[in-house]
């Protein structure tokens, strides 16, 4: 999945083996070929292309060589999703974009200037959930049917998650568990946890317990009923705010 990352010169690091037993950090910036701002996400495709959204659009990067596709996007990047072979690109102002790989283009599927996309993700091939600044929006690929705004009362919906059978937001008002009903095409609210704190990100672990960053709460893991704070003690870093979350090989946060 995708993380986030808000510098304004980007420097983005990539692990390339260079054998067996080693690997080098390469720093890649805009004298390389990326647009300079924000880095706001970033995902690896099926070819191994590695696509980059930036505050000014789209960037491929092949390994050697960057590709800037900004003139299929008129707003910035806030989340990428690639999987089963199917590339996803999610713009600022109420843009949803597929890429074509045979003719190395983009082709628009929603367009909605009065929306602010934050966040979006598969619920199943052709079903996808978007997180708006006010609410929530899902749109079918295959009937093209578009749902009304759902819950706008949640607000900043910065992360979608969906686990067994259930949607997890991350939300100004606590983590926000919902169950989908295809037939209706409806979320119908099932818990929140964390209600009196501004939720950044979200993620599971093999243990199917969810980790959450907070805005100036820390960072909190819920198993079941059980939600904990978790004490970070590297003094380095601020330890209040937690922005992004993402587990090693070893599934360590």
């Amino acid at each position: 999945m995708v993380r986030r990352f808000f510098y304004i010169i980007a420097l983005l690091f990539f692990l390339l083996p260079t054998q067996v037993s080693s690997q080098q950090i390469k720093h890649l910036g805009v004298y390389d070929g990326i647009r300079s701002g924000a880095i706001r996400a970033f995902q690896k495709d099926t070819l191994g292309y590695m696509w980059i959204g930036t505050s000014q659009g789209i960037n491929r990067y092949s390994g050697y060589q960057f590709k800037n596709y900004d003139k299929f996007l008129t707003s910035g990047v806030v989340d990428i999703i690639s999987k089963n072979g199917n590339l996803f690109i999610l713009g600022s102002k109420g843009e949803l974009l597929q890429y074509n790989y045979q003719q190395d283009s983009f082709k628009s599927i929603l367009n909605l200037k009065d929306l602010k996309f934050l966040s979006f993700e598969l619920i199943n091939q052709h079903t996808i959930i978007i997180g708006l600044q006010q609410g929530l929006i899902i749109y079918d690929l295959k009937s093209k049917n578009l749902s009304k705004v759902l819950h706008p009362n949640s607000m900043f919906n910065r992360r979608v998650q969906v686990h067994e059978n259930k949607i997890y937001i991350a939300s100004t008002k606590g983590v926000n568990i919902y169950t989908y009903y295809q037939s209706i095409n409806e979320l119908v609210p099932y818990k929140t946890h964390l209600k009196d704190h501004e939720i950044l990100d979200l993620d599971f672990d093999n243990q199917n317990r969810i980790w959450v960053g907070t805005y100036q709460k820390g960072l909190h893991v819920i198993d079941n009923e059980d939600v904990k704070k978790v004490q970070i003690y590297d003094q380095k870093i601020n330890t209040q705010t937690i922005r992004s979350i993402a587990f090693d090989k070893t599934n360590k946060p």
